[in-house]
């Protein structure tokens, strides 16, 4: 790649003494080992990429641009990375010209190569003190050792010359550490997903290597002769095969300015030519002068302008404003706002994919029933509806708009024809088709009104009149009546007649349904064991009436992070669990946790999750901690004061750091809430209470007189630290 150079005239009016910038002897082992060291940042990259692409050079130079490199990606029984090339090869002679001397390059009269600066060459020994370069010349391979040697300059060593019928060309082979093997197969392919020729890759199944290619990149959103959106990743700019980070702040592109949306929201690939562009000697990042910064601020505003066209181009080939919509917001979600900002189809707004009815107009009302739990059948009425509710163009077929045109009729049996629509409610019949919502539209007295000023148009409404009535035994597992029978399950005479259950353990539940986590059992009551009280579904025994999803998961996750092999857990019914006989031979649930709770978790456990509760509480701006921290503790004369050992724990802004996750306290706080409530009381805060019981009535800290009642505070816990 040629270099940009200015040309420099100086002019005397005098002769002057002087001194000319150089490099000493006894320095240059100094400078040499900044320059293949320290000018990378990321030392494994530095590897992968400076031996690539100069690979790449190679098959240029010698007439081969469209051909792959071959490169061995490295593994724990083979611990060598190596870069092979089909170009001319490394004679001595080039080796002592080039190979060797830093910022010797063959490539600065040309910009169809990407390397100028004589530094790569030597990047191994960024990573470590050795490497090995195998040539292959006319039918001799002669094996090279570069090494840092005593003088800490390094050498090029001749090993051996042999005869081979390898093709001409050039390989470098790294010793690579075990710890980084990883680290070598995830950052090469980041690095390949940008070349235009894919490397032929070695020492990795190619099946794993797609996969890890194909999870790096999506899919470009909008495209056009030398740029694209992507899916995923950061703004870019790619010269070559190498991308470079895009910054908005180098480019001096503040926000407000519609280039800066592009390169913080967009996610845009920009191909420059070349040379167009200066680079940083890692060739990590963009060397952002003025001629760079000129370049790619003109060729933004150039895709812009495409990309606007390309996006209007789209919108004006929709049949529907509820399509162009949802065209539109595709590219909202993954673009910047402003792309889209103005854009109209057919004269209607397609900024806002939002329909909005007054509520003589139309309302909405959408029903999701068993396939969330955390919704369980309590439908939201709506007045406007966005794309987005009833997904036909991004998420299509995830949803249905119905119709209410039975609004008096005394057959609408509304739950009965829509209940079994809904994924998860209902086992439907074979080729019976299920949503995940179903939107029920209710028009107006002035429903031609709001239809002329929205322009309303989603596609696929049916009536609800068009839809089956069905009866609860025409459907295996049939839902209650109206919105809300999918909470407690599925109709079933045989689980609502039993009088225990079987609490469902060791599956997966599919479904969100109460009744989908008991099971139908008859045991002996004399055989004793765990139990819990069940009633419509809801359990007693486990913090009163426990939610049955969340005691589910809890105890499941309770026996996968402490090993406990969980018991069966029979529900019974509220006559039969008050029955004294039952209580003479069985625990409940509470019981059994209680029993195991004794030293299976040391009481640290629960004081390390306490200390973080804690400072949340306590690291607000108006947290008395934080303030006192700040303010008072310069003011605080004894070193071995406790409130000096308080701001330290938690008013340092340092977060207590816990082996165990918030997941697992949220798992056991329930059947361990005794324990935890008694280690309240040897919270932090307690303790530093006890020390100093004035400290109670100081809730906030008041602006006005503050410093005086900074001296207050400080005088008085310096005064109670001199008398204990």
């Amino acid at each position: 790649m040629k270099i940009t150079e200015t040309a420099v005239k100086v002019k005397q009016s005098h002769k002057f003494k002087e001194a000319a910038f150089m490099v000493s002897q006894e320095d240059q082992s100094h400078l040499l080992h900044i320059l293949r060291d320290q000018v990378y940042s990321d030392k494994v990259l530095a590897v992968i990429r400076e031996y690539s692409t100069n690979a790449m050079d190679a098959n240029i130079e010698a007439g081969n641009p469209d051909r792959p490199i071959e490169v061995k990606i490295p593994s724990t029984w083979d611990l060598f990375f190596s870069v092979r090339d089909f170009g001319p090869g490394l004679s001595f002679e080039r080796i002592q010209n080039v190979f060797v001397k830093y910022g010797s390059s063959t490539k600065r009269n040309s910009n169809s190569e990407v390397g100028q600066l004589g530094i790569g060459a030597k990047s191994g020994f960024a990573y470590g003190h050795q490497f090995t370069i195998e040539s292959y010349i006319d039918g001799t391979k002669t094996i090279y050792s570069a090494i840092i040697d005593e003088s800490k300059c390094g050498k090029v060593v001749l090993l051996s010359e042999s005869k081979t019928e390898e093709e001409d060309g050039t390989k470098i082979i790294i010793p690579v550490k075990s710890t980084d093997v990883q680290a070598f197969i995830r950052k090469s392919s980041s690095l390949y997903s940008w070349f235009k020729v894919a490397p032929k890759v070695k020492g990795i199944q190619e099946s794993t290597w797609a996969v890890l290619l194909s999870d790096l990149r999506g899919k470009p959103l909008v495209s056009g002769p030398g740029w694209e959106v992507m899916e995923s990743g950061t703004s870019t700019v790619r010269m070559g095969c190498l991308p470079y980070p895009l910054s908005a702040d180098a480019l001096n592109i503040t926000y407000g300015n519609p280039l800066y949306g592009m390169i913080h929201n967009q996610r845009i690939l920009i191909d420059v030519p070349i040379g167009s562009v200066q680079i940083t000697p890692s060739r990590e990042s963009l060397s952002y002068d003025p001629a760079t910064i000129k370049v790619i601020t003109d060729m933004l505003k150039g895709v812009r302008k495409e990309m606007q066209k390309k996006i209007k181009a789209q919108i004006d080939d929709c049949k529907t404003l509820w399509e162009a919509r949802n065209v539109a917001e595709s590219f909202k979600d993954k673009a910047t706002h402003s792309l889209v900002e103005g854009l109209v189809w057919k004269g209607h707004n397609v900024t806002s994919n939002l329909f909005r009815f007054k509520s003589e107009e139309a309302s909405f009302k959408i029903i999701e029933l068993g396939y969330s739990r955390y919704h369980h059948g309590f439908p939201s009425k709506i007045r406007n509806i966005i794309c987005k509710d009833i997904p036909v163009f991004i998420q299509k077929d995830k949803a249905i708009l119905v119709e209410d045109d039975m609004i008096d009729d005394s057959s609408r049996h509304e739950s009965q024809r829509i209940n079994p629509l809904l994924k998860g409610l209902t086992t439907p019949p074979d080729g019976f088709k299920t949503y995940v919502k179903v939107v029920l539209l209710k028009k107006g007295k002035d429903w031609d009104i709001g239809i002329n000023k929205n322009g309303f148009d989603c596609p696929n409404i049916v009536k609800l009149s068009s839809l089956v009535r069905y009866k609860r035994d025409e459907l295996k597992d049939y839902g209650g009546s109206g919105g809300s029978g999918g909470s407690s399950g599925s109709y079933s005479p045989e689980k609502n007649k039993s009088k225990q259950l079987r609490f469902i353990l060791d599956k997966n539940v599919v479904g969100y349904k109460r009744q989908d986590y008991f099971e139908v059992c008859d045991i002996d009551l004399n055989a004793g064991g765990v139990c819990v009280e069940v009633s419509s579904y809801n359990l007693k025994g486990c913090s009163n009436y426990c939610n049955t999803d969340s005691l589910h998961d809890y105890l499941r996750r309770f026996s996968k992070d402490f090993g406990v092999k969980l018991p069966e857990i029979i529900a019974l019914k509220p006559k039969l669990f008050s029955e004294e006989s039952v209580k003479d031979q069985w625990i409940t649930l509470d019981e059994w946790f209680t029993t195991k709770a004794a030293g299976l978790i040391p009481a640290a456990f629960f004081q390390e999750i306490l200390d973080l509760e804690e400072y949340i509480e306590n690291n607000s701006s108006e947290a008395i901690p934080a303030i006192l921290a700040k303010r008072v503790s310069p003011k605080i004369t004894d070193p071995k004061s406790p409130f000096l050992a308080h701001v330290k724990k938690i008013g340092s802004g340092q977060r207590p750091v816990s082996k165990y996750s918030r997941d697992v306290l949220d798992t056991l706080s329930i059947p361990y809430r005794k324990i935890v409530e008694s280690l309240r009381k040897n919270t932090t805060i307690t303790s530093l209470l006890s020390h100093y019981p004035l400290l109670e009535i100081v809730e906030t800290y008041p602006h006005t007189k503050a410093e005086l009642k900074v001296k207050l505070i400080s005088d008085y816990i310096n005064m109670t630290d001199s008398t204990k």
